[in-house]
C-alpha cells in the first residue's frame, strides 16, 4: 500500500510539473499575429483585385489611344470617305487601302498590340494570326459586337479569346455623313496582364510577410519579458509558501511600471505582512511563555 501511494504521488508530481504546450507567450503571440495574418490575407486579395481592375483600365486607355491614332493617321494621309469599289477593294478617298499592312504592322511591332482594320463587320487587314500561321483576314465579328460598334462609341471587351488574344478595343470609323462603316480593332493578350498582376501581388505578399515577421519578433521579445516577470513572481511566491519570509525581492522587478510590476510589488507587500504577522505571533508566544513561567513560580 505504501509503495503504491508513493508511485501515485510521483505520477501526480510529474503530471503537475509537465510544461503545457500553449504557454502564455505562445498565446500572446497567437493573439497578436492571427489578426495581422487575416488582415494581410485580405489586403493581398483586395489588392490583387484592385490591381487587376486598375491594369485593365490602363490597358483600355492604351488600346483606345492606339485605335484613335490609327484612325487619325488614315484621316490625315487620305482625304475622303471610306468606300468599296466594284472590284471589292476598300478605298479612303481615291486611295486603295486593301492589303496595305505597313501601318498596322509598324504599330504592332512598336506597341506589341494586335491591330486590325474592319470594313463592316469583316477584318479587311489584321496582324492577328491563326495558330497554324497566316493572318485571319476576312474573319467576321459577332453580330452583337458589331451592333455595339454601330452606336459610334468606343467599345472595350475582355475574355474574347479571339486568336489567343483576350482584351479588345474597337474604335468606330465614321464617314462624313455620320455612318459607321467599320472600326479599328486593337487587342492584347491577357497573359501580359496576369504576369504583371502576379509580380505586383508577390511584392504585396512579401511586404506582408516581412511585416508579420517583424511583428512576430517584437511580440516574441515583449512576451518573453512578460513571462520572465511572471516566472520571477511565481518563484518569489513559491519561496513565501515554503516559509522563506526573509527572501530578498528583485529590485528590478519592483521598479517596473506595468501591471506585472504591480503584481510583484503586491507579492513583496504580502511577504512583509506575513513576516509582520509571524513576528507578532512569535512575540505573543514569548509573552505567553513568560507569563506561564511566572504562574508556575507563583504556584
Amino acid at each position: 500500500m505504501v509503495s503504491m501511494k508513493k508511485t501515485e504521488n510521483r505520477k501526480t508530481k510529474v503530471k503537475g510539473n509537465k510544461k503545457p504546450f500553449f504557454t502564455i507567450s505562445k498565446k500572446i503571440l497567437a493573439l497578436s499575429l492571427l489578426p495581422m495574418i487575416i488582415v494581410c490575407a485580405l489586403v493581398a486579395t483586395v489588392g490583387a483585385k484592385a490591381l487587376e481592375t486598375g491594369i485593365e483600365k490602363q490597358i483600355e486607355q492604351s488600346l483606345q489611344i492606339v485605335g484613335v491614332s490609327v484612325d487619325e493617321t488614315y484621316t490625315n494621309l487620305y482625304e475622303g470617305d471610306y468606300t468599296r469599289d466594284k472590284g471589292g477593294k476598300v478605298r479612303k478617298g481615291g486611295t486603295s487601302i486593301s492589303g496595305e499592312t505597313q501601318l498596322i504592322d509598324g504599330l504592332q511591332e512598336k506597341t506589341g498590340f494586335q491591330v486590325s482594320f474592319l470594313y463592316g463587320n469583316m477584318r479587311l487587314i489584321t496582324t492577328l494570326t491563326k495558330p497554324e500561321g497566316g493572318r485571319i483576314n476576312g474573319t467576321a465579328l459577332e453580330d452583337d459586337v458589331y451592333a455595339q460598334i454601330q452606336t459610334g462609341e468606343a467599345l472595350f471587351l475582355t475574355d474574347c479569346n479571339i486568336s489567343e488574344v483576350d482584351y479588345y478595343v474597337y474604335q468606330p470609323l465614321i464617314n462624313s455623313d455620320g455612318s459607321v462603316i467599320g472600326a479599328i480593332e486593337v487587342a492584347t493578350p491577357m497573359q501580359n496582364v496576369k504576369d504583371t498582376i502576379s509580380m505586383q501581388v508577390k511584392d504585396i505578399i512579401l511586404i506582408a510577410v516581412a511585416c508579420v515577421l517583424v511583428a512576430a519578433t517584437l511580440v516574441s521579445v515583449l512576451s518573453r519579458s512578460m513571462v520572465k516577470t511572471m516566472k520571477k513572481t511565481k518563484h518569489f511566491l513559491g519561496r513565501i509558501v515554503n516559509g522563506e519570509l526573509d527572501a530578498e525581492p528583485d529590485e528590478k522587478q519592483c521598479r517596473k511600471k506595468d501591471e506585472l510590476g504591480d503584481v510583484y510589488r503586491i507579492s513583496v507587500k504580502l511577504q512583509k505582512t506575513l513576516r509582520s504577522i509571524v513576528t507578532e505571533i512569535k512575540d505573543s508566544a514569548d509573552d505567553l511563555t513568560a507569563s506561564s513561567n511566572k504562574l508556575i513560580k507563583m504556584a
